[in-house]
């Protein structure tokens, strides 16, 4: 019996076919984006609070020498429709609530942490304060990064697999995370240093 020898140029083609038909459906899901950008400012007195938490944002909280606290945010929705899109964009859009000297960044949605694959979700919030203002940041998946000299400031970080980083100075300062890790660099003396990681490394 004789054997039909297949040409190379129909087997490259036929797996071209083939690769187009597993990837193209992916393609196809992620085919609505937006992306979203704001940036807020609260005049506030010394000794103010900021409470921050969200689900996948970085946060990264900086000093400043206004009076005020200034906020940034840029976030990017990737899903299979415009109306995934709109409606993942109105559940994470983060919300700001301030009233007695505290300000509050809460961008979680009210049931549970809806993600699949076919999502892309990403966001930055980047926060300006004075010295003396103390932080509660809590993320699920984002990084916290803090940079400055806060002073007389208590702060607080906790992630579930966000990294967690601290070059500055600060009297108080409490880092908890599942599976991410914890730098800490202070420039003078810490009152209370609590550091804790389940799997991370810790330098400090």
């Amino acid at each position: 019996m004789r054997m039909r020898h297949i040409s190379p140029r129909v087997l490259v083609g036929a797996l071209c076919l083939f690769l187009l038909h597993i990837i193209s459906p992916q393609v196809a899901v992620l085919a609505a984006a937006d992306y979203y950008h704001t940036m807020e400012s609260f005049r506030v007195t010394p000794g103010a609070s900021v409470e921050v938490e969200v689900a996948f944002h970085e946060v990264e909280v900086i000093l400043t020498s206004n009076p005020s606290i200034e906020v940034e945010v840029n976030m990017q929705v990737t899903a299979s429709s415009e109306q995934d899109v709109e409606r993942l964009m109105n559940e994470y859009k983060p919300g700001f609530t301030a009233e007695d000297n505290l300000l509050r960044i809460r961008s979680l949605p009210d049931g549970l942490f809806n993600y699949s694959w076919y999502q892309s979700l990403s966001g930055q919030i980047k926060i300006a304060v004075p010295a003396q203002t103390d932080l509660k940041i809590k993320t699920a998946s984002g990084d916290c990064v803090f940079r400055g000299d806060f002073g007389e400031s208590s702060i607080i970080a906790a992630t579930a697999s966000g990294n967690i980083s601290f070059i500055g100075e600060a009297e108080r300062f409490t880092a908890h995370t599942a599976s991410g890790e914890i730098e800490a660099e202070f420039k003078t003396p810490v009152a209370s240093v609590e550091a804790r990681s389940s799997s991370g490394d810790i330098w400090i």
